[in-house]
């Protein structure tokens, strides 16, 4: 099983990826996980945005499994893309993978944050399940 996530409206340091919007807010950007399921992997592609030297974007995934009452939690898979990224030298990916179970009816965002930054073209990411 695999979850796209992403929008071409800016993204902004520390907001949430849904698919189609992104936000301050977990809960307006969150989805539900179907079933029972192992995280295998995170890949994110940055796109166009340019990064100097040394700058990061990355995107964390969260969870809550109270229907997002609580503040998410964060699951420690985080996929980072370390600058440069120009025309000159593409460099708007990155994977991570993981093996983190997760509950059916589970909610899930990812936080993106950046010291680049925000994405003014938006973002994308695939997140990489195995079901059990």
């Amino acid at each position: 099983m695999e979850v796209f996530l992403s929008t071409d409206q800016s993204v902004g340091n520390n907001d949430f990826l849904g698919t189609g919007n992104s936000s301050a807010s977990f809960v307006r950007s969150s989805i539900v996980i179907p079933e029972n399921a192992i995280i295998k992997s995170l890949t994110l592609n940055i796109r166009d945005h340019l990064l100097s030297a040394g700058q990061t974007a990355s995107a964390q995934i969260y969870i809550s499994t109270n229907c997002g009452f609580t503040a998410p939690v964060a699951t420690g898979i985080i996929a980072t893309i370390t600058g440069p990224n120009s025309s000159a030298s593409p460099n708007c990916c990155a994977k991570t993978t993981s093996n983190f179970p997760v509950n059916s009816c589970t909610l899930l965002s990812l936080q993106v944050t950046t010291t680049g930054g925000a994405f003014s073209n938006g973002v994308s990411a695939t997140i990489l399940f195995k079901t059990v």
